[in-house]
């Protein structure tokens, strides 16, 4: 079970530096249609639609990451007035619904991915791509996000647990 979760934290990383990689992309790509347009008069015509994929790309591949640090949007003013147990509990359920919905997700765009990929189907764009990799990183960052969900609701157990022990010994 523990190399499990290296090989998970592993990849989540990874997945973090490809987020990163793609954010040092994005600058670079803006750059040079500022600069093209600029001083040559022409427009990179593949670098807005490259960015958009790349946002995409970034947002699926950084959530697990970001979950996982902390790094998310919570709602501070609220969990900040509840008692410890009540902010565990909800974080337990808030979790649970969050690790169903992501497997659902991951579910679906499984089925998505195949069928797109069966059929062929291209983007209707200037760059004509093949949209199966787009909805397999569906899938990467929704199974990913899912799994880290499960662990913050066994942490979260294992919180509530420790908590009442200590409550015990006091009493």
């Amino acid at each position: 079970m523990r190399k499990l979760v290296v090989i998970f934290d592993k990849t989540i990383d990874i997945l973090a530096y490809v987020s990163a990689a793609l954010i040092v992309y994005l600058m670079v790509t803006v750059g040079a249609e500022i600069l093209s347009r600029k001083i040559l008069g022409i427009s990179l015509f593949w670098s807005v639609e490259s960015s958009e994929h790349a946002i995409y790309v970034i947002t699926l591949f950084s959530a697990a990451w970001l979950l996982k640090h902390k790094h998310h949007v919570k709602t501070d003013v609220v969990l900040t007035m509840m008692r410890p147990r009540s902010r565990a509990l909800l974080e337990i359920v808030t979790s649970i619904v969050s690790a169903a919905l992501f497997l659902f997700i991951t579910y679906r765009a499984v089925l998505t991915s195949l069928d797109l990929y069966q059929r062929k189907i291209y983007t209707v764009t200037h760059l004509e791509l093949i949209m199966w990799p787009f909805m397999v990183v569906m899938v990467i960052g929704a199974f990913f996000l899912a799994i880290q969900f499960i662990r913050d609701i066994h942490a979260s157990l294992e919180r509530l647990k420790r908590e009442q022990e200590i409550r015990r010994t006091k009493i």
